[in-house]
Protein backbone atom coordinates (compact mmCIF):
# COMPACT_ATOMS: atom_id res chain seq x y z
CA UNK A 1 0.00 0.00 0.00
CA UNK A 2 2.13 3.30 -0.97
CA UNK A 3 2.42 5.58 1.77
CA UNK A 4 0.42 8.82 0.75
CA UNK A 5 -2.65 6.25 0.38
CA UNK A 6 -1.86 5.41 4.02
CA UNK A 7 -1.63 8.74 5.50
CA UNK A 8 -4.61 9.74 3.30
CA UNK A 9 -6.78 7.02 5.19
CA UNK A 10 -5.37 7.96 8.51
CA UNK A 11 -6.52 11.67 8.19
CA UNK A 12 -10.04 10.52 7.38
CA UNK A 13 -9.84 8.45 10.27
CA UNK A 14 -9.26 10.99 12.58
CA UNK A 15 -11.68 13.18 10.98
CA UNK A 16 -14.06 10.09 12.24
CA UNK A 17 -13.22 9.75 15.17
CA UNK A 18 -14.70 13.14 15.80
CA UNK A 19 -18.68 12.27 15.70
CA UNK A 20 -18.43 9.78 18.73
CA UNK A 21 -16.31 12.17 20.94
CA UNK A 22 -19.07 14.74 20.26
CA UNK A 23 -21.71 12.61 21.04
CA UNK A 24 -19.66 11.67 23.98
CA UNK A 25 -19.34 15.49 25.48
CA UNK A 26 -19.22 19.08 23.34
CA UNK A 27 -15.95 19.72 25.62
CA UNK A 28 -14.12 16.06 24.52
CA UNK A 29 -14.81 16.99 20.89
CA UNK A 30 -13.68 20.30 21.17
CA UNK A 31 -10.15 19.66 22.88
CA UNK A 32 -9.77 16.90 20.34
CA UNK A 33 -10.27 19.43 17.52
CA UNK A 34 -7.48 21.34 19.01
CA UNK A 35 -5.46 18.85 19.27
CA UNK A 36 -5.77 17.74 15.57
CA UNK A 37 -5.60 21.20 14.31
CA UNK A 38 -2.19 21.90 16.21
CA UNK A 39 -0.49 18.41 14.98
CA UNK A 40 -2.07 19.55 11.45
CA UNK A 41 0.22 22.93 11.90
CA UNK A 42 2.69 21.00 13.05
CA UNK A 43 2.96 18.88 10.44
CA UNK A 44 2.80 20.42 7.59
CA UNK A 45 6.08 21.05 6.32
CA UNK A 46 6.69 17.19 6.18
CA UNK A 47 3.02 17.28 4.02
CA UNK A 48 4.22 20.06 1.38
CA UNK A 49 7.31 17.72 1.31
CA UNK A 50 5.13 14.48 0.40
CA UNK A 51 2.80 16.62 -1.57
CA UNK A 52 5.77 17.17 -3.89
CA UNK A 53 6.11 13.83 -4.86
CA UNK A 54 2.46 12.86 -5.15
CA UNK A 55 1.87 13.16 -8.68
CA UNK A 56 -2.15 13.43 -8.58
CA UNK A 57 -1.95 16.33 -5.72
CA UNK A 58 -4.78 13.69 -4.52
CA UNK A 59 -2.42 13.74 -0.74
CA UNK A 60 -2.59 17.69 -0.84
CA UNK A 61 -6.14 17.96 -1.37
CA UNK A 62 -7.32 15.42 1.23
CA UNK A 63 -5.18 17.24 3.96
CA UNK A 64 -6.66 20.70 2.78
CA UNK A 65 -9.80 19.58 3.23
CA UNK A 66 -9.27 17.63 6.64
CA UNK A 67 -6.93 20.61 7.92
CA UNK A 68 -10.39 22.39 6.78
CA UNK A 69 -12.76 20.73 8.64
CA UNK A 70 -10.56 20.55 11.96
CA UNK A 71 -10.85 23.93 12.13
CA UNK A 72 -14.24 24.46 11.21
CA UNK A 73 -15.00 21.73 13.97
CA UNK A 74 -13.00 23.86 16.34
CA UNK A 75 -14.81 26.80 16.29
CA UNK A 76 -17.97 25.50 15.59
CA UNK A 77 -17.76 24.13 19.48
CA UNK A 78 -15.91 26.93 20.31
CA UNK A 79 -19.13 28.97 19.64
CA UNK A 80 -21.49 26.46 21.39
CA UNK A 81 -19.39 26.22 24.67
CA UNK A 82 -19.37 29.84 24.68
CA UNK A 83 -22.76 30.01 23.26
CA UNK A 84 -23.54 33.56 22.08
CA UNK A 85 -24.13 33.61 19.13
CA UNK A 86 -27.41 34.84 17.99
CA UNK A 87 -30.08 34.50 15.21
CA UNK A 88 -29.71 38.19 13.36
CA UNK A 89 -32.16 40.57 15.01
CA UNK A 90 -32.95 38.36 18.04
CA UNK A 91 -31.52 37.00 20.93
CA UNK A 92 -32.55 33.51 20.50
CA UNK A 93 -29.35 31.65 20.79
CA UNK A 94 -28.39 28.68 18.23
CA UNK A 95 -27.99 25.52 18.87
CA UNK A 96 -27.06 22.12 17.83
CA UNK A 97 -23.35 21.13 16.12
CA UNK A 98 -25.00 21.75 12.83
CA UNK A 99 -25.80 25.45 13.25
CA UNK A 100 -22.59 26.30 15.01
CA UNK A 101 -21.16 24.24 11.93
CA UNK A 102 -22.63 26.29 9.34
CA UNK A 103 -21.75 29.60 11.49
CA UNK A 104 -18.06 28.83 11.28
CA UNK A 105 -17.77 27.64 7.76
CA UNK A 106 -19.56 30.85 7.09
CA UNK A 107 -16.98 32.33 9.11
CA UNK A 108 -13.72 30.76 8.05
CA UNK A 109 -14.77 31.34 4.76
CA UNK A 110 -15.21 35.17 5.33
CA UNK A 111 -18.66 35.15 3.42
CA UNK A 112 -20.75 36.37 6.44
CA UNK A 113 -24.04 35.80 5.06
CA UNK A 114 -25.82 37.43 8.10
CA UNK A 115 -28.52 35.21 9.41
CA UNK A 116 -26.13 34.54 12.39
CA UNK A 117 -24.57 38.08 14.76
CA UNK A 118 -21.58 36.78 17.20
CA UNK A 119 -22.44 38.27 20.59
CA UNK A 120 -19.98 38.70 23.90
CA UNK A 121 -16.68 36.39 23.19
CA UNK A 122 -17.52 35.19 20.43
CA UNK A 123 -16.74 38.82 18.79
CA UNK A 124 -13.25 37.74 19.53
CA UNK A 125 -13.36 34.18 18.35
CA UNK A 126 -15.03 35.33 14.65
CA UNK A 127 -12.45 37.96 14.50
CA UNK A 128 -9.85 35.49 14.92
CA UNK A 129 -11.33 32.66 12.92
CA UNK A 130 -11.84 35.40 9.92
CA UNK A 131 -8.39 35.98 10.02
CA UNK A 132 -7.35 32.20 10.51
CA UNK A 133 -9.08 31.69 7.34
CA UNK A 134 -7.62 34.41 5.24
CA UNK A 135 -3.92 33.24 6.24
CA UNK A 136 -5.00 29.24 5.71
CA UNK A 137 -6.72 30.17 2.36
CA UNK A 138 -3.66 32.38 1.00
CA UNK A 139 -1.29 29.85 2.37
CA UNK A 140 -3.12 26.88 0.44
CA UNK A 141 -3.14 29.16 -2.95
CA UNK A 142 0.80 29.80 -2.00
CA UNK A 143 1.84 26.07 -1.87
CA UNK A 144 -0.65 24.61 -4.43
CA UNK A 145 0.96 27.56 -7.22
CA UNK A 146 4.50 26.58 -5.55
CA UNK A 147 3.79 22.85 -6.17
CA UNK A 148 2.00 23.13 -9.61
CA UNK A 149 4.70 25.50 -10.82
CA UNK A 150 7.46 23.17 -9.71
CA UNK A 151 5.57 19.75 -11.43
CA UNK A 152 5.17 22.75 -14.72
CA UNK A 153 8.84 22.85 -14.71
CA UNK A 154 9.96 19.32 -14.47
CA UNK A 155 8.41 18.60 -17.75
Amino acid sequence: MDDSFKVVLLQLFLVLVYFPLYEFHVWAALIYAGVFVLLDIKHWPGAIRKHAKDTHFSYLIVTVVTSFIAVVFLFANIYEVIGTVATTGTKEYITGLWEHVYFSVVTFTTLGYGEYTPQGYAKIATSIQAILGLGYFAFIVGVSSALFYARLQKT
